[in-house]
Order: structure tokens, then C-alpha cells, then sequence
């Protein structure tokens, strides 16, 4: 058993649950009656002999379509339910999403459920009060941590939720569609939170019906349906399956009583050998002939970013079909969709094709991609979605000369600027208040810090005294100052040579006014204080730190002059 601690996170041998299933209430009653000598219900299994081992430090995304069982999985490895036959172990702390609602109480308050959960996962004193601290900035809730989470909107009660689960330290992570809920900026904070935790070495089980995601954060994936593994293996492979499912069955619908046409799936090599081109569909068109060409009519397979290029299919038709839709998808090398359309989404009408008909397609656009390999899908199918043929990754390309941007697109941009001279600095008051509305009374330098500092910061770095920032020239914070504060203080300790000798002079600066000078001559922590003027109270000010000087420590090109650790207003 120690060995499956070393190693293994999840260990799912032979797993079964079933339910049973009553008319009404009182044929449960009635079985009780007969001392189960008759049966007044159904059996229904939600997972069916299910055989699973996660490694440490992995992240596994579950795929399939409604009812599955991939949430009853995760129930049973977060010990929510029991399973019916086999065993599920687990080997670390779990934390999980599993059910909008579930181990919160709508009367408590954001702020008494985030100490309810950690207090139940162990975490005391100052422990408890980073996972609060941590909490509470990740969710970016402001005044409503304090208020009852009855009054929370789905998108709110998601963002503490997830905050709990990620700030809890966890070595196991169970997350069932958590990241479809909310806005758009804090699922793709929650997506560099994830990455984060990957590189701790935290496990992952990852609930999806959204496939790039899976394809994005995965190392393995699982296909479920009907409470069997259908598919298991790499992401790619197993989501590649999973759409041929759902062509299968978009044809089966779409029949509405005909004869539904089988669907197949071919796969061969390509000849550059760095995929595995899948292929499927009822072949009643088929693509016969792919070329990748420049804009000059010849083959081509490197391309210089923003570059055209000409994709050339040749179809044949083995019965009549009246305007099949031809389309394309490009994905980069992690199978993360780029770009794809067809001439449904174009409202191109194709027209009428008969049996024997050979037909041409030509796909012309500009390659505004970033350096890196890509690969191109084709298709031809129906409005409905039934596919006649369906070549994935059937070609590869490459961007090779380096674009002027990172990323994946590479857009065409115009960069236009001016300089204007202010004998005074203004500070856009209105604009601070709105913007840093939620700016704390204290500010720890760790990695969440980052929303409320502008101007010349590093990344944070941990050291034995806790988290630091180095400050280049010239950098803020934005802290609130209640009516009741007396004094601005920060923690601060310098390595320049210059401190030993005469002292590194390091201002501060209040809403852009020079307010104080703090001086630094040896390697310690120091705490500087400042006392505050009335103006300054119950609003967000700007507290502005600039050094004298800056230097770059052997090996490193960075211009340093302090570290910071803390400031505050008290």
C-alpha cells in the first residue's frame, strides 16, 4: 500500500454503482413490507465495472454526454457516495467541485463558509487566515464575502467555490464544469491558477464538455458513456472518438425514421509521420485529393506568417446530394481549434450534386499564425451535421519565419503614439476609485498582489521570511485608507553595494507628491512609517516607491534596487 502512496493518487479497481428506481414513494415501503422477498423497483447503473489509476501530479479530462456517469465518478472518488462493487482509493487531500451548492450554507456568509471549509480540512490559526486571505482576493467578491450566500448569483457562488477548492492546498483537485460558469476573465484566471497547480504537482480530474479545454490542460483523458469507458488514452485520441460519436448520433437524429447510414472510421499515416490522420464518415462524398499550395499554384508545405495559402480538395459523389456543405478547421500543435468555417456559416449556397460528379474546393486565406506547426481539417456533411467525410489533422503546415507577436494569431496591427508634456501630474481620482474599488488596508507581496501594484514590480519570490517583490526605479501600490488610519508603513531591505557605504535613499510618493524619504544602509528588514494627512482618508491612494538607484546582481539583468514584502496603512 505505501507503494500506491509514492505514486499512484487514484485507484478505481472494478468500480460499480447502481441505483434503484421507484414508480412512487410507496414502493419503497412496500418492499420493506415483504422483506425484499419481491422487488418494486428497477435497477438502473450509472457506472459500469470502471477501472482507473491516476499518477501524482497528473491531469486527467472526462468526456461524454449527459448522464454518462462522469459526476457520479467523481463522487465516488471525492467519498461523497459509495460504490455498489469494487474500490475506489485515495491517496491526498481532496478538494472538489462537484454540485453548485454542496458543503455551503446559504444563510452563512461567503466569508464564514470559506472558514467553515477550511476549518473542516484541517487548517488553524494563521493557517486559516492565509487560506482567508487568499481566498478572498482570488474571488475578487469585495463586500459581498460578508454577505449571506442566498443572495449570491450562480456566477458569484462558482467564483467562491472555485476559490475555496484551488487556495485549499490540495493534492487532489475534482472539478465537474466549474469553469462554464461565470465571466470570461475569471475562467481564464482560473485556467493560469490550474497551470499553477499542475507545475505544484497537483492531481487533476477534470469534468468537460468542452473539448479544447480538455485537449489544453489534459495529460490523459477518458471517453464514459452509459457508465463504461468507452476510450482511454491520450487527449487527442480519446476526444477524436468522442466526435464521431456525436456525428453518429447528429445522423441518427437526423433520419427521424429513415435508414440511418453506418458511419466508418479509416485512419492512415501521413507522410511526414508527425500525425495520425483519423477519418470518418458515411463516404457517400468522399475527398479523393488534398493539395496545400501557395498563392502561386504550387505545393507548398512552410509557410512566412501572413502568407496565403490555398487548400485544393477534389470530391466525388456517389449519390445526389443538394448543397453539402464543405468545410475546414486549422489547430495548432496541441489540437487547440484555431480557426475553422464552412460555407453554411458563410451562407455560400454549393447547389446540386449527382452521382458521379467530381468537384473542386479551394480554401484561400492569409496565415496570420504565429511560428508553429498546425494542422488542417477538412470536411464535407450536412446543415444537420451528418458527416459524408470527415479527414482530421489530414495536413500539416508550418509557420517558420518568426511573426511580430505571440501567441497563436498573429493580426494585422497598427501601433500608433504620442507624447504630451503636463507641467503638473494629474491624477484621474474618479478612475482610481472605480478601478481599485476593492484595494485592501494591507498588501502582502505574493503572487496575488498583482491587481492592486503598478509601475516597475517583479514576479514574487518566496524566501524563509515569506513573499517579496524587487522593485525596479519606480513602482505603486493602491491601498484603502479608512478614516481611523493614522499611518502609511512598508517592510523593506536592499543588496545594493551602495547601502553599506552611503545609504540607498528610496521616496515615497502619495497621489504622485513627493511625501517622505526612507534611507536603507545594510541588508536587514526594515519597517519605514509615515504619517498620513486628513485628505488622504476614507478613499484609494496611490503609494509611490522610487529608489535612487538600481543595480543588476551578477548573473541576472534585471535593474534591482529594493526587495518589499509588505505595505499597509494602520
Amino acid at each position: 500500500m505505501e507503494n500506491h502512496r509514492n505514486d499512484i493518487a487514484i485507484l478505481v479497481e472494478n468500480l460499480t454503482k447502481r441505483y434503484s428506481l421507484y414508480n412512487k414513494p410507496l414502493d419503497r415501503l412496500k418492499e420493506v413490507i415483504y422483506f425484499n422477498r419481491r422487488s418494486f423497483h428497477r435497477e438502473f447503473t450509472a457506472l459500469d465495472h470502471i477501472n482507473l489509476l491516476v499518477r501524482r501530479g497528473e491531469t486527467w479530462g472526462i468526456i461524454g454526454p449527459n448522464g454518462a456517469g462522469k459526476s457520479t465518478l467523481l463522487k465516488v472518488v471525492a467519498g461523497i457516495i459509495e460504490p455498489t462493487e469494487g474500490r475506489c482509493e485515495s491517496y491526498g487531500k481532496i478538494a472538489a467541485i462537484i454540485e453548485l451548492g454542496a458543503g455551503f450554507h446559504p444563510e452563512f456568509s461567503g466569508r464564514e463558509n470559506v472558514i467553515m471549509n477550511a476549518t473542516l480540512l484541517g487548517f488553524r490559526g494563521t493557517a486559516l487566515k492565509r487560506i482567508l486571505d487568499k481566498v478572498e482576493r482570488f474571488s475578487e467578491l469585495g463586500k459581498y464575502m460578508d454577505m449571506p450566500l442566498k443572495t449570491y448569483s450562480t456566477g458569484m457562488f462558482m467564483r467562491l467555490a472555485f476559490s475555496v477548492a484551488i487556495n485549499v492546498e490540495p493534492e487532489i483537485l475534482l472539478i465537474d464544469e466549474a469553469l462554464a460558469v461565470g465571466d470570461a476573465v475569471f475562467a481564464h484566471r482560473c485556467i493560469s491558477r490550474l497551470r499553477q497547480l499542475q507545475e505544484q504537482g497537483v492531481t487533476i480530474l477534470f469534468v468537460s464538455h468542452d473539448v479544447n479545454s480538455v485537449m489544453a490542460l489534459c495529460d490523459h483523458a477518458i471517453y464514459l458513456d452509459k457508465g463504461r469507458i468507452i476510450e482511454e488514452g491520450e487527449p487527442k485520441q480519446v476526444i477524436q472518438r468522442y466526435q464521431l460519436s456525436i456525428a453518429e448520433r447528429l445522423s441518427r437524429v437526423q433520419a427521424e425514421g429513415a435508414q440511418v447510414v453506418e458511419f466508418f472510421e479509416i485512419g492512415a499515416p501521413e507522410t511526414s509521420k508527425e500525425i495520425l490522420e483519423r477519418r470518418f464518415g458515411t463516404f457517400e462524398v468522399r475527398i479523393t485529393d488534398i493539395k496545400i499550395l501557395n498563392n502561386k499554384g504550387n505545393e507548398q508545405k512552410k509557410f512566412v506568417s501572413g502568407e496565403e495559402i490555398i487548400c485544393k480538395l477534389t470530391l466525388e459523389f456517389a449519390v445526389k446530394i443538394k448543397n453539402p456543405v464543405f468545410g475546414i478547421m486549422i489547430k495548432n500543435r496541441y489540437g487547440v481549434e484555431v480557426f475553422g468555417t464552412n460555407t453554411y456559416l458563410r451562407r455560400e449556397v454549393t447547389g446540386e450534386f449527382s452521382a458521379g460528379d467530381i468537384a473542386t474546393v479551394e480554401f484561400r486565406t492569409a496565415l496570420n499564425l504565429c511560428p508553429g506547426v498546425y494542422t488542417l481539417c477538412f470536411a464535407v456533411h450536412t446543415v444537420g451535421g451528418h458527416f459524408y467525410d470527415y479527414r482530421v489533422d489530414a495536413k500539416v503546415i508550418e509557420i517558420v519565419e518568426p511573426a511580430p507577436a505571440i501567441g497563436i494569431a498573429s493580426l494585422p496591427v497598427e501601433i500608433v503614439w504620442q507624447k504630451e508634456h503636463r507641467t503638473t501630474h494629474i491624477l484621474d481620482d474618479d478612475f482610481i476609485q472605480k478601478l481599485y474599488g476593492n484595494a485592501p488596508q494591507r498588501l502582502v507581496m505574493d503572487e496575488y498582489s498583482a491587481q492592486f501594484i503598478i509601475g516597475d514590480w517583479y514576479i514574487p519570490e518566496q524566501s524563509p521570511e515569506g513573499w517579496f517583490r524587487w522593485l525596479g526605479e519606480e513602482a505603486s501600490v493602491y491601498l484603502t485608507v479608512p478614516e481611523n488610519a493614522q499611518r502609511f508603513y512598508c517592510e523593506l531591505r536592499t543588496f545594493h553595494p551602495v547601502a553599506t557605504s552611503e545609504g540607498l535613499r528610496v521616496a515615497l510618493k502619495i497621489n504622485g507628491k513627493i511625501f517622505d524619504e526612507f534611507i536603507l544602509n545594510d541588508n536587514n528588514w526594515h519597517r519605514f512609517e509615515s504619517v498620513l494627512s486628513p485628505e488622504m482618508k476614507k478613499r484609494i491612494n496611490q503609494f509611490t516607491l522610487v529608489a535612487s538607484e538600481t543595480f543588476s546582481p551578477p548573473g541576472d539583468d534585471r535593474r534591482l534596487s529594493v526587495q518589499c514584502r509588505l505595505c499597509g496603512v494602520e
